[in-house]
C-alpha cells in the first residue's frame, strides 16, 4: 500500500485510468461495499448532525490536509476524507 505522500509525490492523486496505475505500476484496490455503505452512513449522520467526531478524528483531518499538494492556482482542501479511511491509515 502506498501512504499518502507517496500517492502525492507521484501524482497518482490524478490518474484516471486503469493504464495510468499500469504505467506507473500500481495494483489499484476496489473499495468493498462494506467500506462504501460505511462512508455512505457517516455522511448520513454528518448532514443529520448525528454524528460526533473526536479530537483525534480532527486531528488526523488536519494532518491529511497538511500534506495535500496545491498545484498552481489551487485552494486548499476544505471537504473532509472518510473518517474510517484515515484512522486506518494512521502512521
Amino acid at each position: 500500500m502506498l501512504t499518502f505522500r507517496e500517492i502525492f509525490e507521484r501524482s497518482a492523486l490524478l490518474y484516471t485510468l486503469r493504464a495510468h496505475y499500469d504505467e506507473a505500476g500500481i495494483e489499484p484496490v476496489d473499495n468493498t461495499s462494506e467500506k462504501i455503505a460505511a462512508v455512505v452512513l457517516k455522511m448520513e449522520q454528518r448532514i443529520a448532525g448525528q454524528w460526533i467526531g473526536d479530537d483525534e478524528d480532527d486531528i488526523l483531518q488536519e494532518r491529511f490536509r497538511t500534506i495535500w499538494p496545491l498545484r498552481g492556482n489551487s485552494r486548499p482542501l476544505q471537504a473532509r476524507t472518510g473518517t474510517e479511511f484515515l484512522r486506518e491509515r494512521r502512521a
